[in-house]
């Protein structure tokens, strides 16, 4: 019998799900972010030193800190709800829903976001 924490815990795997999710959004967030950036941008070559880090370096970070972030955020909020709630149905699991799809549009434009300060920042 596994523990709570054993992967064949269906809350267990709900949750790797979640993180491997969120960072999957920050991962391609940060790269459509680049080649926007990019291509947007004369004095800037998506053949350079500068390019190669900001790809590799940037996307492994994203996925890292905004990923885990857009994670952290999703689990507290519903949380929140779960314990305002007392008895939860349909309604709440499609507000619970509704706060999910927020969240990834929030964690993609926080990729987008940070993807350009570090484009800036780097020119």
């Amino acid at each position: 019998m596994g523990g709570p924490s054993s992967p064949g815990n269906p809350i267990s795997k709900r949750k790797s799900e979640q993180k491997q999710t969120a960072a999957w959004w920050a991962c391609v967030a940060w790269i459509v972010s680049g080649i926007y950036l990019f291509a947007t941008t004369a004095a800037a070559s998506f053949f350079s030193i500068r390019a190669l880090l900001f790809f590799f370096v940037g996307t492994f970070a994203a996925s890292m800190v905004i990923g885990s972030a857009a994670t952290l955020v999703e689990r507290s909020m519903i949380r929140l709800l779960t314990t305002m709630v007392r008895s939860p149905g349909l309604k709440v699991a499609a507000f619970a829903s509704a706060i999910r799809q927020l969240l990834l549009v929030a964690e993609v434009a926080a990729a987008y976001l940070a993807a350009q300060l570090a484009f800036n920042t780097m020119a």
